[in-house]
C-alpha cells in the first residue's frame, strides 16, 4: 500500500461477466487519486486503494454508476443477509419476466393469423 492512501472494499451489483469487471475497473482507475482498483466478479466486490485528499467515496460511487453498475456501501452490505439479497433479486427477476411475457403474448397472438395466411398461401 502506498503511503498516504486508504483501501476500501465495496460491493458492486449488476456485474455478469468479465467485460463488466473490466468496465468497472477502467472507470474506477480514471478517478483522480485512485492508485489501484481490483474488481472481483465472484464476490461482486471492488478493492480500491486511493488518496483520500484527492478522491472520496462519492467519487468512487459516481465512477461505478457511470459504468452502469450499483455500488453498495460496506456498512449496508455487511448487515444484509445474503439469502435476503438473493430473494430480493429473484423477486425482481420474476417481476421483469412477467412483464416481458405480458408484452410478448399479445404480440404473438396478433401474429398467428398473419402467419397462418402466409403458410396457407404457399400451399
Amino acid at each position: 500500500m502506498v503511503k498516504g492512501t486508504e483501501k476500501k472494499t465495496v460491493k458492486i451489483e449488476g456485474m455478469h461477466c468479465a467485460s463488466c469487471v473490466a468496465s468497472v475497473e477502467k472507470s474506477l482507475k480514471k478517478v483522480p487519486g485512485v492508485v489501484t482498483a481490483v474488481v472481483n466478479l465472484a464476490t461482486e466486490s471492488a478493492s480500491v486503494e486511493y488518496q483520500p485528499e484527492r478522491a472520496t467515496g462519492t467519487d468512487l460511487k459516481k465512477a461505478v454508476e457511470n459504468a452502469g453498475f450499483r455500488m453498495v456501501e460496506a456498512a449496508v452490505s455487511a448487515g444484509e443477509d445474503p439469502m435476503a439479497r438473493d430473494d430480493r433479486r429473484m423477486k425482481e427477476a420474476r417481476r421483469k419476466m412477467i412483464l416481458a411475457w405480458a408484452v410478448t403474448i399479445p404480440i404473438v397472438i396478433w401474429m398467428i393469423p398473419t402467419c397462418s395466411l402466409i403458410i396457407c398461401s404457399w400451399a
